[in-house]
């Protein structure tokens, strides 16, 4: 019988469990002070933390503790020790959810070996967190990762009830039973996912949120454009895409929906770009946010954005650069 299962699954998820596995302290001590601010705060559920610094440490600590959260920084030894480790891992502790915490040069660094590693591609998928983000940004992003992986153990739930609904029925569960429940259970999944369902057939979609100047017409032509299907994007210029027998409003909602990459320059901060932005956050699209400082220095920049991540431009051949670094690692990290 499989309920006791579930309910230490269920145990796990209001008692969260979490090994850090890192041997530079003071990305450590960052983490440990996010997760203290959590104790209390309603539905945080009791927060278990440690912290080891090898991946021999972390061996020892699975197999007395059985964290469900492991965020690790693979540079903790070896690429190829590391990799193999969490290849290992997976097999044998299947319950646990992986985050992968690190600097962005460590994805660019082992490109190649990651391509080349039978396990490299699907570490690529894993939960991730980057080093060296402004502390409310690493805030928002660890939060994020958090949430994400309580909805991992929802599944793992899902599946182990199932198992046992079926064996407390002694196997005799009808068809119709089966179809009635699986299809609840399916159509709310299915709706998590649905903003971010691309249309078939197509390149991952880009939406560009921009003012629509002539200077940053010819900006998003000589240099947006080029950079996004350069990297195998589909760009998507409201302007440019939008149809006359379509409402504007619902043609920017539709395109939103339907992008796994969300590019707004904030230059300018005008009503239009803030909207679609705030509806990209609700959406929890994919984001990557420009401004030129010459126009929108960061001591202008509103109260409500600057936990965001910005990435400040001066001139064309550095808002390619910088473009292209921020659309790069972000699909490194997917």
């Amino acid at each position: 019988m499989r309920m006791k299962a579930v309910e230490e699954s269920l145990e796990k998820y209001l008692v969260r469990s979490i090994l850090i596995v890192d041997s530079d302290q003071a990305s450590v001590g960052q983490l440990a002070g996010i997760l203290a601010t959590l104790k209390g705060e309603p539905n945080s559920g009791e927060i278990i933390a440690a912290s080891v610094s090898s991946l021999a440490e972390t061996l020892v600590y699975i197999e007395e503790k059985s964290p469900y959260i492991v965020i690790i920084d693979p540079q903790v030894d070896s690429f190829v020790n590391t990799v193999s480790f969490l290849e290992a891992m997976r097999q044998s502790h299947s319950h646990i959810t992986w985050v992968i915490n690190t600097r962005d040069h460590w994805w660019s660094e082992h490109e190649q070996a990651l391509s080349s590693h039978v396990f490299g591609g699907r570490l690529r998928d894993y939960y991730t967190l980057t080093k060296n983000r402004p502390y409310n940004q690493l805030r928002i992003d660890f939060l994020n990762v958090l949430s994400n992986c309580q909805c991992d153990l929802i599944l793992t739930l899902f599946g182990e009830t199932t198992e046992d609904l079926q064996s407390q029925a002694f196997g005799r569960m009808t068809k119709r039973q089966v179809a009635k429940f699986t299809g609840k259970a399916f159509n709310a999944l299915r709706s998590l996912n649905k903003a971010s369902i691309a249309k078939p057939g197509r390149g991952d979609i880009a939406f560009v949120s921009m003012r629509y100047t002539d200077p940053q017409r010819d900006l998003y032509t000589l240099v947006i454009e080029p950079v996004l299907k350069g990297e195998g994007l589909v760009p998507i210029l409201i302007e440019r895409e939008f149809p006359s027998h379509r409402s504007i409003p619902q043609e920017i909602t539709d395109k939103i929906e339907q992008c796994s990459i969300f590019v707004a320059d904030i230059t300018g901060l005008r009503p239009d770009v803030m909207m679609e932005v705030g509806a990209a956050q609700i959406l929890q699209k994919t984001c990557i946010f420009l401004a030129d400082e010459r126009e929108l220095p960061l001591n202008e920049i509103p109260f409500m954005l600057k936990p965001i991540r910005i990435e400040f431009y001066s001139s064309e051949k550095e808002l390619m650069k910088k473009l292209k670094a921020a659309v790069v690692a972000l699909k490194n990290r997917r």
